[in-house]
């Protein structure tokens, strides 16, 4: 039966873990979640089913919460996700495990992967020796991941350890309002990058410059793709560099649909 991988991503450490992950198991097809695919139909799922996504202060993205009230779930799929972070999965996959539950199926399995931070809005990303042994432990944990849903078992350790935690989420984010903050220096050559890597279709090139819309997710894939650094939020981001998962091609990034 076909297992189908769901990823969200902006720096490409999602769809690392997919094609891993793909590799691992049989009959595999990697779909990405954009703003392209929840305003379709609904979307089925069925037999072995994955969601990938990035942890944004400490839940989930608000794109993954749209996604999940687009599915019509069968009583017999198999779902699992896999949460990926630079500090802490925070209540993420009981945020995800709640919203199925709504929907009539909760997940089956559950795990947690440490990936390179990519919040360039905070702060810097870590050094070259850091990112790469970071990437190194989390093609480690892959195998394991990937034997547990190949047997179809259940794995759901890390979902309750969160709900016994009395963990919450520490504020509501507002990614498009945070949006704002987003512009182009005089590195800018119009290239239009930043459009073709937004998952959103959120970003307009207007008078040859980059024009931010209201469904940003913050996911800063204009930030880290931009070839010339040029965009930048706030002030401190001119000082720090960009992280792009190195294993994954920017033609990978570009939103086809």
């Amino acid at each position: 039966m076909e297992t189908v991988i769901y990823y969200f991503t902006g720096s490409g450490n999602s769809l690392k873990i997919a094609k891993e992950l793909a590799l691992r198991l049989t009959n595999t097809k990697i779909i990405r979640i954009t703003k392209r695919l929840i305003d379709s139909e609904k979307i089925t799922v069925s037999g072995t089913t994955g969601i990938i996504f990035p942890v944004y202060v400490s839940g989930l993205p608000i794109i993954i919460e749209e996604f999940v009230n687009r599915l019509n779930i069968p009583d017999n799929t198999y779902l699992f996700a896999i949460a990926n972070f630079g500090e802490s999965a925070g209540i993420s996959l009981m945020q995800l495990d709640d919203l199925l539950k709504k929907k009539g199926k909760g997940l089956s399995a559950a795990f947690e992967i440490l990936m390179p931070d990519n919040t360039q809005i905070l702060f810097p990303p870590g050094t070259k020796a850091e990112q790469e042994a970071c990437l190194k432990a989390q093609s480690e944990v892959i195998p394991d991941a990937a034997s547990i849903i190949a047997d179809g078992r259940i794995h759901r350790d890390l979902i309750e350890d969160a709900r016994r935690s009395g963990k919450s989420r520490p504020h509501i984010f507002k990614p498009a309002e945070m949006a704002k903050a987003f512009y182009t220096d005089n590195k800018c050559n119009s290239c239009g990058i930043c459009m073709k890597v937004c998952p959103m279709e959120n970003i307009s090139m207007i008078e040859s410059k980059p024009l931010w819309g209201y469904h940003c997710e913050m996911c800063l894939a204009c930030m880290q793709w931009c070839p010339n650094q040029a965009i930048q939020f706030g002030e401190k981001s001119k000082e720090w560099g960009r992280y792009r998962n190195p294993f994954i091609d920017l033609k990978e990034m570009f939103n086809n649909g």
